[in-house]
């Protein structure tokens, strides 16, 4: 069997990043599509129901809520001030809320000694704004010492974290594992669209179905979700990695020894630093056959005969 040598260009790193943002995209699609089919599901336990009812007729009975039920529960948007007067009353907090008008939003408020209170002095559209920061502040730190609240708080809190995270799981795998296993050679639907390809480097160029399934996991738990726990470190370490290494691996492509090439480009003097030589034919799949893949494919008698020959000239 004659040895053959397949010549592929490592994909250009603004493709690679191209490719990441139109992923990332389709998968923030999955995940909204896919919360629309979870959240009814985790809504309909009795616990979170329990909840989010308790948690509604606390807000409503502090006087500073509207809404009529838990999902279109929002913070009053008329009569501020007589509403603030009386949530800070209720809570014996009314020593505060005077003390705010006095110092810290002094310049909104203008002491009245005929009534003994601060009247507002800006025109609506500012005090409004006073008002909402002081409810999204003030109001809301009040209400966390009610200790049923901050629990019930907590708890849907936590749900709805679980509902992103199912979402999020699916969507992930869907999107970068489910995906890669339709198309061909571990593409993505960005990678499909930029016309960039998966490449084993262990060995033969073929990548098999369990490694891309490897790498998608490596990279939804190493660069996606503990992404989000380092607050970007670990992605932004990744594309790093793939900026100064020799193949242009990134983390996962490193861990699982693969890389990603460019299928729409051939090698030419210009860029032969950015070429990937493959030393085996047994398992190519059948598309650089058919010529659907941009390859150089040499044989190395041949190769090596047209030496020899320019020798002899």
């Amino acid at each position: 069997m004659q040895k053959h040598e397949v010549i592929m260009l490592k994909a250009p790193m603004l493709k690679r990043i191209c490719a990441y943002i139109i992923d990332f995209f389709v998968f923030v699609c999955f995940l909204f599509l896919i919360s629309v089919i979870v959240n009814p599901i985790i809504n309909s336990f009795s616990d979170v129901k329990r909840c989010k009812q308790e948690y509604y007729n606390i807000a409503m009975e502090s006087g500073i809520f509207k809404g009529t039920n838990f999902d279109n529960l929002t913070f009053i948007s008329e009569d501020y001030d007589e509403k603030l007067t009386i949530f800070y009353e209720k809570y014996d907090e009314i020593k505060n809320y005077t003390d705010l008008k006095a110092n810290e939003y002094k310049k909104y408020f203008e002491y009245d000694e005929a009534t003994n209170t601060y009247i507002p002095i800006k025109d609506e559209k500012e005090m409004a704004i006073v008002y909402e920061t002081i409810l999204n502040n003030q109001c809301t730190k009040i209400l966390s010492k009610n200790s049923a609240y901050l629990d019930y708080s907590i708890r849907i809190t936590s749900y709805q974290i679980l509902e992103l995270l199912i979402s999020g799981v699916i969507g992930a795998i869907i999107n970068y594992i489910a995906l890669p296993l339709v198309l061909k050679n571990g593409q993505t639907l960005g990678k499909k669209l930029l016309q960039l390809y998966i490449i084993s480097l262990n060995g033969d160029y073929h990548c098999t179905w369990i490694k891309l399934v490897f790498r998608s996991i490596v990279f939804i738990l190493g660069e996606i979700l503990l992404g989000v726990i380092s607050f970007g470190v670990i992605p932004i370490f990744s594309l790093v990695l793939a900026l100064v290494s020799k193949k242009e691996q990134s983390l996962h492509d490193f861990i699982v020894g693969t890389t990603v090439v460019d299928i729409t480009l051939f090698p030419t003097e210009s860029n032969t630093r950015r070429q990937i030589v493959v030393d085996s034919f047994s398992s190519l799949d059948q598309e650089l056959y058919d010529g659907e893949v941009q390859t150089i494919v040499q044989d190395n008698s041949k190769k090596s005969k047209n030496q020899e020959d320019s020798k002899n000239e």
